[in-house]
C-alpha cells in the first residue's frame, strides 16, 4: 500500500509512481502534487524581492508516458479529503488504507 496526495512531492512522487508498478501495491488517497523539480536538476533564481524560486528542468515522466509535472501521479483509488475532515481532525485516506489492510 502507497498512500499520496496533493502534499505529495518530489521523491515521494518518485515512490508513488515506482510502487504503484508493483502488482502487489495498491497506491490509495489521491493525486500527487505534480512538483519534483526534476530530482535535484534545477536553477535558482532570485527576485527582485528578495525571494527565490527553484526551476526544474528536467524532463520526469510517469510510465504511461506522460510528465508528471503539474499532473502527479495518480492513485489506484481516490479518496476524497475534505476541508471538513482535516478540521475535524478526520484523514479519511489513512482511514481507507488500514480498513482496507485488515
Amino acid at each position: 500500500m502507497v498512500l499520496s496526495n496533493g502534499s505529495t512531492f518530489s521523491a515521494g512522487e518518485f515512490t508513488a509512481e515506482i510502487l504503484k508498478q508493483l502488482p502487489q501495491v495498491t497506491a490509495v488517497g489521491d493525486t500527487t502534487g505534480g512538483g519534483s523539480v526534476g530530482g535535484g536538476e534545477e536553477s535558482l533564481y532570485f527576485l527582485p524581492s528578495g525571494k527565490s524560486i527553484n526551476i526544474g528542468f528536467i524532463d520526469i515522466r510517469r510510465y504511461d508516458g506522460l510528465p508528471w509535472e503539474w499532473l502527479g501521479v495518480a492513485p489506484d483509488i481516490r479518496v476524497v479529503q475534505t476541508e471538513a475532515d482535516i478540521k475535524q481532525g478526520r484523514d479519511k485516506q489513512l482511514e481507507y488504507a488500514i480498513d482496507m489492510l485488515k
